[in-house]
């Protein structure tokens, strides 16, 4: 798994952890698979 991958997953977890959302959505870049290292992560809960 790429550390990009582990770190998203981490702040998912978290996320889940603290608010409980009922969904989580990756959207732009990211969820394009066109992120680069300058990219942020476009985030919907």
């Amino acid at each position: 798994m790429a550390a990009a991958e582990e770190k998203l997953n981490e702040i998912v977890r978290r996320i889940i952890e603290v608010a409980q959302p009922l969904r989580i959505v990756l959207f732009g870049s990211a969820a394009r698979g066109a992120a680069t290292s300058r990219s942020d992560l476009d985030i919907l809960m």
